[in-house]
């Protein structure tokens, strides 16, 4: 969410990915059937296939957790907007874009593109992760207007 009102200094959003609960689920599941399958296999003096198989699991889990935490990271981002541009920050790249640059926004499900002039570079992407529907998605979209309303010296019609 908006870490100060609308209009004033600058306005932080954070869109992260959902926490990736299925991955979790199959990761604890497999660290689980991998521990029970070395106990049993240190208990009941089984086969070495059983136990390779448990350390295969636990191997499994392991790098399945490892991915879910490294993916929900990799697809975080930061939209700061204040009195002269927005800036997009996503994991150690950054990019900065002044109102005026800005020449049309469209939305497209949960992806919010910033066009600008041909001469100015590439246009701005903001792929929320969280789906178009998302509380701070939605803050976002509401105080990008107001910004650019204010930008262009557009006012409330009263």
């Amino acid at each position: 969410m908006s870490e100060t009102s609308p209009g004033q200094g600058v306005q932080r959003f954070v869109l992260r990915a959902p926490t990736p609960l299925r991955a979790l689920a199959v990761s604890a599941g497999t660290e689980m059937a991998g521990a029970v399958l070395l106990v049993a296999w240190a208990a009941l003096d089984l086969p070495l296939v059983v136990a390779v198989l448990g350390a295969l699991l636990l191997a499994f889990g392991a790098t399945l957790l490892v991915a879910a935490i490294l993916a929900v990271a990799r697809l975080a981002q930061t939209v700061e907007l204040d009195e002269a541009g927005v800036t997009l920050r996503r994991g150690q790249r950054t990019r900065r874009l002044p109102w005026a640059a800005v020449q049309q926004v469209t939305l497209n499900g949960a992806r919010l593109t910033l066009r600008t002039d041909p001469g100015q570079g590439e246009p701005m992407e903001v792929l929320n992760p969280g789906g178009a529907a998302e509380a701070s998605f939605l803050a976002l979209l509401g105080a990008l207007r107001q910004r650019l309303d204010a930008d262009r010296g557009y006012r409330p019609l009263e």
